[in-house]
């Protein structure tokens, strides 16, 4: 059942509480109806997702320019898949590698292998058929045969999916429910602080009480980590979950740079491969594509200390990533991407990794929303090392292109300045770790010391690789429904 909260009916139960109707929460909720339990989604927006300027408001400080919060973080049924572009790409092996050389944090507490069953069924949870003709890039055997350090991979592109629509038939079986226009506000633990609770509620009609035997945080990057920090009380001062100062901190996203510029006849170098082209349909029958890239290899990785990096050869202007309007300290910020060209001339954007930084973080400002919650501040923090991913991707896409006949191929100076911006993917600030010294929650997406608290979304990353977020959240969040039903 789809419905708002009841001012008749103050208090809610469930087996399983899940905040957040996004790719997380419901493929939770999902994993969980399946197996038979009771579950209850809350979710502050509507049936149709969209940006909140007050629910969702907040502000950007530190060093990087950031897009306005609402409108990269709108509520409502599906959440972030209303912005998404339905990209399908998995996290690959050396992402859940333990690489304190580069990354200067711990890395993932499970591995590759212990994901891939899941990854599997969030293929499906996502609506990619059982086969896709995935393409080969025309010029992959030059550039072997060259040395080259960039490989293709080529990866199924859905196109508009809003995961949330696809999947909002879980809500007439009876055995979930959906309560929209419901802001949590404070999440309540036991008198000792071990365990959670209740929830508190808010919405336009009045204020509930929501109980349940597991609680399921899935409302993002930036929400999860201010509810943690905006339910502080005696037992956890410092915000819950939050006893070793880690809540909100390493925030990671995927930097965008539209980093090179060469001339060249498009054909010549394949553009389609990269552009996206016709690939059947999804499960639901609607017409989907793939999407080609090159990759910085692992071993060139490793031997430069670099994050993983993949890039794409498109049209100059084609980079449109600055949809989203972007700010810093509350005023507009205009960025340089918009780079006249001439009829020749092509464009390299790379999509990397960010190293997890302590210093790019999530906090609560002094403003409050409507119900009284602190609104986050969010300081976007790069490292020399992210830099450095940056240039040794481009040099090596400079000295390939050169080699397959490009001319003029040149990196834009103080592109990484001007013109770096995110997915927006919102990543880390409440990582996975075996210890809570490193992490806020454990292997099993628990946050540590709270026994019936879980955490699902890409919050949990500890690394981020360069793939898109979304299959990879899919696909714990598949498998955190697993552990709570075994």
């Amino acid at each position: 059942m789809i419905s708002t909260i009841d001012p008749q009916q103050p208090a809610l139960e469930a087996d399983v509480v899940v905040v957040g109707a996004g790719p997380a929460g419901m493929a939770v909720a999902s994993g969980l109806i399946e197996a038979g339990r009771r579950v209850l989604v809350l979710d502050s927006g509507a049936f149709r997702p969209a940006p909140d300027p007050d629910l969702g408001g907040g502000r950007i400080e530190g060093g990087n320019p950031y897009y306005n919060l609402a409108a990269c973080r709108p509520r409502g049924l599906g959440g972030s898949t209303t912005l998404w572009g339905g990209w399908i790409e998995p996290l690959d092996p050396i992402d859940f590698e333990d690489r304190p050389e580069v990354t200067g944090a711990s890395g993932w507490c499970l591995d590759h292998a212990e994901l891939a069953p899941y990854y599997s069924e969030a293929l499906a949870f996502c609506g990619v058929p059982d086969k896709v003709d995935l393409r080969s890039w025309k010029r992959q055997d030059e550039a072997r045969a060259a040395g080259s350090p960039l490989e293709s991979r080529c990866f199924p592109a859905l196109g508009a999916v809003q995961l949330g629509h696809r999947h909002a038939g879980m809500f007439t079986t009876g055995r979930a429910d959906l309560l929209l226009d419901a802001t949590v506000t404070r999440i309540v633990t036991s008198p000792d602080g071990s365990s959670v609770d209740h929830l508190v509620v808010a919405s336009p009609k009045g204020e509930c009480r929501v109980t349940g035997g597991s609680f399921v945080l899935a409302a993002g990057g930036f929400e999860t980590p201010r509810l943690l920090l905006a339910s502080a009380n005696g037992q956890w001062p410092e915000g819950l979950g939050n006893g070793h100062d880690i809540v909100g901190r390493y925030f990671m996203e995927h930097p965008h740079v539209d980093i090179l510029r060469f001339r060249g006849n498009a054909a010549d170098f394949d553009l389609g491969f990269f552009a996206g082209e016709p690939a059947g349909t999804s499960r639901d029958g609607q017409p989907m594509s793939t999407t080609g890239a090159l990759m910085l290899s692992d071993d060139a990785c490793r031997a430069a200390g670099v994050g993983r990096a993949q890039l794409f050869l498109e049209e100059v202007g084609d980079h449109t990533q600055h949809r989203i309007a972007v700010e810093h300290r509350d005023r507009p910020v205009h960025l340089k991407q918009s780079v006249p060209a001439t009829s020749d001339e092509l464009a390299l954007v790379a999509v990397t990794e960010q190293i997890p930084n302590r210093d790019s973080r999530v906090v609560l400002g002094e403003d409050r929303d409507r119900y009284g919650v602190p609104k986050p501040v969010v300081h976007w923090e790069l490292t020399d090392t992210d830099h450095r991913t940056v240039d040794v991707a481009a040099a090596a896409a400079r000295d390939l292109l050169h080699t397959l006949g490009a001319t003029e191929a040149r990196i834009r100076p103080n592109a990484w300045s001007l013109d770096t911006v995110g997915g927006p993917h919102h990543l880390g600030t409440t990582r996975m770790a075996d210890s809570p010294s490193e992490g806020v929650v454990n292997s099993d997406s628990r946050v540590h010391d709270v026994t019936n608290l879980y955490i699902a979304g890409g919050s949990t990353f500890p690394t981020g690789g360069y793939a898109p977020p979304t299959l990879t959240v899919v696909a714990l969040a598949l498998r955190l429904a697993h552990h709570l039903t075994t």
